[in-house]
């Protein structure tokens, strides 16, 4: 297998990175579209950078790669990776618009840098062409080989040679500078100073001189076949062909290994949103229950397929069956899964993007997670825990994903529900009203959102349940 990522992006062409910066702010997404082919006994996989503008369609504009994967990428071991790549794209690829600005902000910044660091060195061979007279360039290029400056050698040696048409008198430069590189192990570079003195004396007796010249280096240096050594056995076409054919079998047999021991070790979360104390009892998960206490959380560890999930609570016990599956790559990624009793658990799912000296910073909204009684997170880093101080380097930015449990009464958890809004209050609210009927504050907290959020007509359908209990209607009536 071999795998590429194109760091550049199409449909941008004309733009620098402060235009690319330009465009985002305007309203322009970057989107990653994934490619699978299969050639001969491999297959290979890429992901390319597409600018997509206002109004206009993804899925339109990754079909290239979306067809080639269609057409070329069900054969072989590639059959594994095809399906998820044409999901992805199907859907309009994966957003990368947070990742990709940071980036070219800082690639900004470091072009910026870099052109003051090339006018620096500008401003040195500058300085180094009005060295002296010839003789003075070629003192100063040994002192400075002595003092194991090679490179201010090479910055003097290469105008002086090329001035001097005479190979004796440079020879015991020449011998300094190449066994300096020798030394080094720099061999390419050894060759870049035989072509720059090649292209300094074009004619062919010179040329001839000059060869003479590096043959007898190259007998001092102890390399009577040339100084440019053969390389070893590992570094020839048919060495390379084993190792890498031996190293992918080995990280397909080790990939298979770890994904049966992931799919039979799944880790799920269970946290208790319930205002009573449960005891969760899964078939085949170790351990095989759990007795949690209100707003407490613990731990299983299952296979993968049907979670059948027995939970007892206040008296009633119910057995619920859950699906958990995923797919062959997925199961690598950093997903969590959580088993939040009757789904009463108030589940908060944030991201944050550090970058440029480890700052950290949101991406977007948090989002929370109640209701449905199996979440999973996929993506998520941190699970019940904080953000670390600092993450990433300047150059690199990493975005980060966490998920945490808040436990309390309800009437006081909304006002950390992140969207804000009354509906999403009012849905928490409902939702521990039909757990816990009787509980007088969260009725009365939420007849006063329904009231202030001037929601009173879907309170009061709420309110009007058959089986309600007479502090409802007491409640619905203050509604009217």
């Amino acid at each position: 297998m071999l795998a590429w990522t194109d760091t550049s992006i199409a449909r941008a062409e004309g733009l620098d990175d402060e235009g690319v910066v330009a465009a985002i702010d305007a309203g322009a997404r970057v989107v990653v579209f994934e490619m699978c082919v299969t050639l001969l006994l491999g297959y290979y996989t890429g992901s390319h950078r597409y600018l997509v503008r206002p109004g206009e369609s993804a899925v339109r504009i990754g079909a290239l790669p979306t067809v080639l994967t269609a057409l070329l990428g069900w054969w072989g071991i590639a059959l594994l990776v095809t399906p998820r790549a044409l999901w992805r794209n199907l859907r309009g690829g994966v957003d990368v618009t947070a990742q990709v600005r940071a980036e070219r902000l800082m690639r900004a910044a470091a072009a910026a840098s870099k052109a003051a660091a090339e006018a620096e060195a500008q401003e040195g061979l500058r300085a180094a062409a009005a060295f002296g007279t010839l003789d003075e360039r070629r003192a100063g290029a040994m002192q400075r080989l002595e003092q194991g400056d090679v490179e201010g050698a090479w910055l003097l040696v290469g105008d002086a040679l090329g001035r001097e048409p005479a190979v004796d008198r440079d020879l015991p430069l020449l011998r300094r500078l190449v066994m300096a590189l020798h030394d080094g192990r720099r061999w390419g570079r050894a060759e870049r100073v035989a072509t720059v003195l090649e292209r300094e004396f074009p004619d062919e007796a010179r040329r001839g001189l000059l060869a003479t010249a590096l043959r007898r280096l190259a007998r001092e240096a102890g390399r009577p076949d040339g100084y440019v050594p053969p390389p070893p056995w590992w570094q020839t076409g048919r060495g390379l062909t084993a190792i890498v054919s031996g190293l992918l079998v080995l990280a397909g047999a080790a990939a298979l290994a770890a994904n049966a021991w992931i799919r039979e070790h799944r880790t799920v979360h269970v946290v208790n949103g319930t205002r009573d104390p449960v005891r969760v009892e899964v078939a085949g998960a170790s351990p095989p229950s759990l007795d949690l206490a209100p707003g407490k959380r613990g731990v299983i560890v299952v296979a993968e397929g049907d979670l059948r999930a027995r939970i007892a609570r206040g008296g009633r016990e119910v057995e619920r069956v859950h699906a958990l599956r995923s797919a062959f790559l997925d199961r690598f990624g950093s997903a969590v899964v959580v088993l939040n009793v009757e789904g009463a658990g108030l589940l908060i799912c944030e991201q944050a993007a550090f970058g440029g000296s480890g700052r950290r910073r949101r991406v977007d909204p948090p989002q929370s997670l109640f209701g449905p009684e199996l979440v999973v997170v996929e993506g998520a880093s941190y699970a019940f825990e904080p953000f670390p101080a600092s993450a990433g380097t300047k150059e690199v930015v990493r975005v980060l994903t966490r998920v945490d449990f808040y436990a309390g009464r309800p009437s006081r958890l909304i006002g950390l529900i992140p969207e804000g809004t009354p509906a999403r209050a009012l849905d928490f609210l409902e939702l521990h009203l039909r757990l816990a009927p009787d509980d007088e504050d969260t009725l009365e907290r939420y007849v006063e959102v329904a009231r202030d959020a001037r929601e009173a007509a879907r309170a009061e359908r709420f309110l009007a349940a058959p089986d309600a209990p007479a502090a409802w209607r007491d409640a619905r009536e203050r509604l009217r």
